[in-house]
């Protein structure tokens, strides 16, 4: 059995190793590469910290076996003709720090059993199911990009959870049910999207205020009610608001009008 340890291998292109001889990086991104990841046993790289595969032609589904490379920090796969799910032995990898999958096939749901993330890239898949409750383990996670999918079901109230999340997009989807209160607590967040999705009910009237650095908020083209928060632009950091065909009525917060940096708005399709 090869074991891919030689020192022949920390010769390639597109491979490093550590001190030890062992590989610890794989970077074929943009590679031209076709075929399948079947076959490929992770358990012949212990020591591989990072593994790029983005935009090449790869078919099939992700191995199961991936779960091995319990040394993962990075791995992306996106940009490629994946199919299948996202296995659960992903969940293995407690190293694992960014997991892109973006711009595949993948069916299925978010596996619950994730965990340790700083960035989750699944976008632009086939990905059905609910938000899992457990994504409030995430804690440091700072970018979750969810969007162009098939999810349904409501935003769980855990996502409160993350509080170093800054970005936050979910657009796309067949979201419903209101926003959680728990919304209000991301206190490091700066970009929101949940546009085109079938949330209902008022924005949580906290919502921005404890969020100083909040610049990009679309609520657009759900079903939306009540009034704009105050909080919304309380700390006059927006660059651009659309809230577009919704509901939302009332007067607009006050504080929009020191929103200096302020560079677009849509209101059009409510009832202000």
């Amino acid at each position: 059995m090869v074991h891919f340890q030689s020192r022949n291998f920390c010769n390639w292109t597109s491979i490093v190793c550590n001190p030890g001889g062992a590989i610890s990086e794989i970077n074929l991104s943009g590679a031209g590469l076709s075929g399948s990841l079947d076959q490929l046993d992770f358990t012949l790289f212990p020591s591989l910290m990072s593994f790029n595969l983005n935009s090449n032609n790869f078919s099939g589904s992700i191995p199961s076996n991936i779960g091995n490379a319990s040394m993962l920090t990075f791995l992306d796969l996106s940009n490629n003709f994946l199919v299948g799910v996202i296995p659960k032995e992903i969940g293995k990898l407690t190293q694992l720090e960014h997991l892109s999958f973006y711009n595949n096939n993948i069916v299925g749901v978010i596996p619950y059993q994730i965990s340790n993330l700083q960035k989750l890239d699944v976008f632009d898949n086939q990905l059905s199911g609910t938000i899992p409750p457990t994504i409030g383990n995430l804690t440091n996670l700072t970018m979750l990009h969810l969007f162009q999918n098939n999810l349904s079901g409501i935003i769980p109230p855990e996502i409160g959870n993350l509080t170093s999340l800054q970005t936050l997009d979910i657009n796309n989807n067949s979201l419903s049910g209101e926003l959680p209160d728990s919304i209000s607590d991301l206190s490091s967040l700066m970009l929101f999207f949940v546009y085109n999705n079938n949330i209902s009910g008022s924005v949580p009237k906290d919502f921005g205020k404890n969020s100083p650095q909040l610049s990009t908020v679309s609520f657009s083209n759900n079903s939306f009610t009540g009034e704009l928060p105050p909080g919304l632009c309380s700390h006059f950091a927006l660059e651009e608001l659309t809230i577009n065909e919704n509901k939302f009525s009332g007067k607009l917060p006050d504080c929009l009008k020191n929103c200096r940096e302020l560079k677009r708005i849509r209101l059009d399709g409510n009832k202000l």
